[in-house]
């Protein structure tokens, strides 16, 4: 195969410079700089015919169409794979096989590379475990420093791409998100078609990836409460009273794509100062460098266990549920907004907080909305009389607020943290009800079954008085299934 033997004159260039580079010892003559050397080296050996003969011969197998698409972007293509795939590294560093370095080279070129992954640092939490925090399709996980510098490959950044090495030893503080994905298939040349004329506009809640949006949707659904000391009943959960409560979540500052293609250079290193950072000091008091603050969420074991069984449940119910998305697509509406009203501050949150109770329980009712959201809220949440009137009272409060910001109000009533902490409460845990009512509901439908109740009948549902609807749950048991039609009555 042409490209195999262009490929092997091309190893037996670097060889030869390396061998032209080298002591008595075998090791490149370096003083100052050993990376600088190396691509020193790598740059003269790209400007050789054999470099250009496995450009050409590269192009002609693999581009589409190779009479068209330009060789420079072909020729800097090329030079990225064989940094990327520590071919060149492999070639100055020790003993190699030109067949093995080849399949790596062709699987490179083919976009046969490892499945790629985002990673997603989570600031203010700490877990309790020795091992990854697995839920099938992500996984929660801390790395060491060498697994983090493999999986962002900051070792070939070291050595080909000084601009965007990244800081290894501060980012192994921080568990991480990790989210598999399938990366759009690009090679060099690829054009995409670009819409001129009326673009379809997507619907997206927040700026993280579509992937990791779908994780956190799952995340944010625990009870993230840093009101750890409180009682937890309806009284107190939802009441007004204390306005000096805060709930915190955990943040995402930052996303990082790696692996996928290998045409281009790695990703541009984060922006670590969006990092919630403090200084670190050395044992003679001296400041040595930064650290990450201490996390506002510190698991212990019995904690983690249960964070990873709910954090499961919830994923598994969405899965479910999700299969019905022609009928039920509003809950995942509702968790949308949930995502940008955890990420959000002081009056987005509240704003967006209200939004995901509409998307979950409102509807159209002119001059009614308010008192249904009320109504509806105290029916999935509180569990007696006086729990029902305290959520009714605080959800019309932190209404009444959030339509002062929505309409204008220059008289806007100063705004507590505890107001923004019993609407999350009742936003998360109608969210969590609502989850639950849908997926008891789903148990042995198929997806889209047409017997499967709508959105407005399942509301329908919770306003019925409690008395009333255990009279109607018993007189539905006891009529024909195709009542109330005239037939249904047997007449024999």
């Amino acid at each position: 195969m042409a490209i195999h033997s262009a490929f092997k004159d091309y190893l037996a260039i670097l060889a030869a410079n390396k061998e032209y580079e080298c002591g008595e010892d075998g090791s490149l003559n370096i003083f100052r700089d050993p990376m600088r050397k190396i691509r020193e080296l790598v740059e003269k050996c790209e400007r050789t015919f054999e470099f250009r003969n496995l450009v050409k011969k590269t192009r002609r197998d693999y581009a589409k169409r190779p009479d068209r698409e330009r060789y420079d972007i072909w020729q800097t293509s090329v030079g990225h794979v064989l940094r990327r795939s520590k071919i060149y590294a492999d070639v100055l560093d020790s003993d190699y096989c030109p067949d093995h370095l080849f399949k790596r080279f062709e699987d490179a070129i083919a976009g046969k590379k490892v499945p790629a992954v985002i990673l997603a640092p989570l600031e203010s939490v700490e877990f309790s475990a020795d091992s990854p925090l697995d839920f099938g399709s992500f996984a929660i996980r801390k790395f060491s420093r060498e697994e983090l510098s493999t999986i962002t490959e900051n070792d070939t950044r070291a050595l080909f791409y000084g601009e965007s090495v990244l800081d290894i030893r501060l980012l192994s503080h921080y568990w991480w998100l990790t989210v598999p994905y399938v990366p759009d298939p690009r090679y060099p040349g690829q054009v995409y078609k670009i819409e001129i004329l009326r673009p379809p506009v997507e619907r997206q809640y927040s700026t993280f990836p579509p992937a990791v949006e779908r994780v956190l949707q799952t995340l944010v659904l625990y009870d993230w409460d840093t009101n750890l000391s409180g009682d937890r009943d309806n009284e107190h959960r939802y009441s007004l009273l204390e306005d000096h409560r805060r709930w915190l979540g955990f943040h995402v500052p930052f996303v990082m794509h790696c692996g996928g293609s290998l045409f281009r250079p790695p990703v541009q290193p984060p922006d670590i100062s969006r990092l919630a950072l403090q200084p670190l000091f050395n044992d003679d008091g001296d400041e040595s460098g930064v650290c990450p603050q201490p996390p506002i969420h510190n698991l212990h074991h019995k904690e983690t266990r249960g964070f990873s069984r709910i954090v499961a449940k919830y994923e598994n119910q969405l899965k479910k549920i999700r299969t019905q998305a022609d009928k039920w697509s509003f809950i995942d509406v509702a968790i949308s907004h949930l995502v940008k009203a955890f990420f959000a501050f002081e009056l987005d949150q509240l704003l967006w907080h209200t939004v995901a109770i509409e998307a979950l329980l409102g509807e159209p009712t002119p001059g009614r909305l308010k008192d249904t959201l009320a109504s509806r809220c105290g029916c999935v949440l509180g569990c007696t009389k006086a729990g029902r009137a305290t959520i009714d009272r605080s959800f019309r409060k932190t209404y009444d607020l959030r339509s002062d910001v929505v309409h204008g109000n220059t008289k806007l009533k100063e705004i507590h943290s505890g107001h923004l902490t019993v609407v999350r409460y009742i936003a998360r845990d109608a969210t969590v009800w609502f989850l639950d009512y849908l997926y008891h509901i789903a148990q042995g439908f198929q997806p889209n079954d047409e017997r499967l109740p709508h959105r407005r009948e399942l509301l329908s549902a919770l306003d019925i008085r409690p008395d009333a609807r255990k009279r109607i749950s018993h007189l539905l048991s006891r009529v024909p299934v195709d009542f109330p039609s005239s037939e249904c009555w047997d007449e024999t």
